[in-house]
């Protein structure tokens, strides 16, 4: 099995030992421990600060030490909290506690991997390296998804926390033959893209991370809410964090169909789509009036923000020659999302008169932001476009 597929089947591990813990606590905690939408909110934002602070600093660190070296560690400090947190899951303070810690190093682990699977590739190399390295990640959330339900609701829900811990030893036995760093293109190799490209693609790049900061923030106020949406609606508690699912099911779907396609770089027709599906979606999971409406929200909303996520990651570790620091970034903007947007619906929830409308209220100023942001770049990578005749 050669380096890039060993990469692609610890990030599908991974990614479902991180989603089990990430994404079922917020059903974890609302059955288990009795928690309102708000204690979620405020856990969802604690584990977004400590995201982002571990993307920012997984560069200066694998820079010092080795990448190799820091990944491993993570990975092995996830496996002593998780093992940890299997232990003492009824008390609210620790699954708080240990679920942010866990956050600091999911934020620092992403980066790394994704220098791996990026370095050494020209930039056609690094779209379909990227997009088998998303199909990995995201064919493992919707499983994690339906998993976690029956895991939550069984006589021992524990094992919501020890079996990620028994698939991150698994990350850890694939990763020790990997290279002690990831090998990175020369800078003036011929391989990387000239100038006028690379602005062009810079332009593309901070268009695409406003709009990822935005899709991150909606995403995990969905995260923390959807449980109270399931249970408005009636659905079997062991059922509704497989139905949460079907928006990552429908990113999949996306990102298996932009690795195979290439026609999408450099279109901004398509990152506009994804900018007015994202509030869209957002809307009719939250407020759908039944199950049927609740789950177009959400296929609409994966579909959207598969798009800006890709466009994202794809520009990032061209322009970056795939450094952690352009991982780095990638990951700190999905953290400082997952801060924001719980923020943003907070605060909308201490607004007087809004009612039902609050949360809304809160994420539109947050999405009317990072629109304006993103609509400033994208239009000056139309006009470099115009005017190299492209």
């Amino acid at each position: 099995m050669n380096a890039l597929w060993i990469l692609l089947v610890v990030t599908f591990v991974e990614s479902l030992a991180t989603i089990l813990v990430e994404r079922g606590a917020y059903f974890f905690t609302q059955q288990q421990l009795g928690f309102s939408p708000a204690a979620n909110l405020w856990m969802a934002f604690a584990f977004g600060l400590a995201y982002a602070a571990g993307a920012v600093i997984s560069h200066p660190i694998a820079r010092r030490h080795g990448e190799r070296a820091v990944l491993v560690g993570t990975l092995a400090a996830r496996v002593g909290l998780l093992t940890l947190l299997g232990l003492i899951w009824g008390q609210a303070w620790a699954v708080v506690v240990l679920l942010t810690l866990l956050g600091l190093l999911s934020g620092a682990k992403w980066p790394i991997i994704e220098s791996y699977v990026s370095a050494g590739r020209a930039p056609e190399s690094v779209g379909r390296a990227i997009g088998r390295f998303n199909v990995s990640w995201a064919l493992a959330v919707p499983i994690s998804m339906f998993l976690a339900g029956p895991l939550i609701a069984s006589s021992k829900p524990w094992l919501l926390f020890a079996l990620p811990a028994g698939l991150t030893v698994v990350s850890i036995l694939l990763c020790i033959p990997m290279p002690s760093r990831p090998a990175h293109l020369a800078v003036n190799d011929p391989q990387r893209p000239p100038e006028m490209q690379l602005r062009r693609m810079r332009s593309l790049l901070t268009g695409s991370r406003w709009m990822h900061l935005c899709s991150y923030g909606m995403m995990w106020v969905l995260a923390a809410l959807m449980p109270t949406v399931y249970e408005r609606l009636e659905v079997q508690r062991q059922f509704s964090s497989g139905l949460a699912g079907v928006l990552d099911f429908c990113r999949l779907g996306v990102f298996i169909l932009l690795q195979a396609w290439a026609g999408w770089h450099f279109r901004l027709r398509y990152l506009t789509i994804a900018m007015a599906a994202l509030p869209l979606g957002f809307a009719l999971v939250l407020y759908g009036p039944n199950l049927a409406l609740v789950l177009a929200g959400e296929a609409l909303f994966g579909v959207a923000a598969g798009m800006v996520y890709y466009s994202a990651l794809y520009y990032g570790m061209v322009v970056s020659n795939a450094a952690v620091e352009g991982g780095g970034t990638h990951e700190g903007l999905i953290g400082a999302g997952f801060a924001l947007g719980p923020a943003c619906a907070l605060a909308g929830m201490l607004m007087p008169g809004l009612g039902s409308a609050a949360v809304l209220a809160g994420v539109g100023t947050m999405f009317v932001a990072c629109l304006s942001g993103a609509l400033v770049h994208l239009r000056r990578a139309g006009t470099s476009r115009r005017a190299a005749g492209s």
